[in-house]
C-alpha cells in the first residue's frame, strides 16, 4: 500500500459487556477481528479496561472508514470517541493484525485523562502504553 494512503485511528468507547460475559466476548472479538483485519490490511491494538475499549488502528483510509462505521453500529459498546484520526507515515503495530491487552487496572487513569481533555499528550500516552505492552511481550502476536 502506498504510504500516502496509510491512516491511523485511536478511539475509546464505553463497554456494554456484562462482566460475566466479557472474557468470552473479548475472545470472540479478537478471533474474528484478526482474520478480518489481516484481509483488509489493517493492523493495530486493543485494550479493554472492563469499562472502556481502547483501540488503535492503522491501514488504508477506505478500510478504516468502513470499519469505523461497523464499530459505531456494534452494540457491545457505546459513546465511541475518536481521539486520533490522521494520516500516518508508517505503521507502529505492523506485525499485529490485532494485539490485545486484557483488563489492566492501571490503564484506567490514562484512559480517563485522554477522554477528559488531557490533550495530545494524554492521547499519545495511550499509544505509547500499547507499544510498551507489545515490546514487553504482554500481547499475543497474531
Amino acid at each position: 500500500m502506498p504510504r500516502s494512503d496509510l491512516h491511523a485511528l485511536l478511539y475509546v468507547s464505553d463497554s456494554r459487556l456484562r462482566p460475566a460475559e466479557a472474557f468470552s466476548q473479548l475472545q470472540s472479538i479478537v478471533e474474528i477481528s484478526v482474520g478480518k483485519n489481516a484481509a483488509r490490511d489493517i493492523s493495530g491494538a486493543l485494550m479493554f479496561t472492563e469499562e472502556h475499549f481502547v483501540q488503535y488502528l492503522e491501514g488504508p483510509t477506505s478500510a478504516l472508514r468502513r470499519l469505523l462505521l461497523a464499530l459505531r453500529a456494534d452494540e457491545r459498546h457505546a459513546n465511541l470517541r475518536l481521539l486520533i484520526d490522521r494520516p500516518a507515515k508508517e505503521r507502529v503495530f505492523g506485525p499485529w493484525a490485532l494485539a490485545y491487552y486484557g483488563p489492566p487496572d492501571f490503564v484506567r487513569a490514562e484512559v480517563a485523562a485522554a477522554i477528559e481533555g488531557g490533550g495530545e499528550e494524554a492521547k499519545n500516552r495511550l499509544v505509547d502504553m500499547m507499544l510498551a505492552f507489545s515490546a514487553a511481550g504482554r500481547s499475543s502476536r497474531i
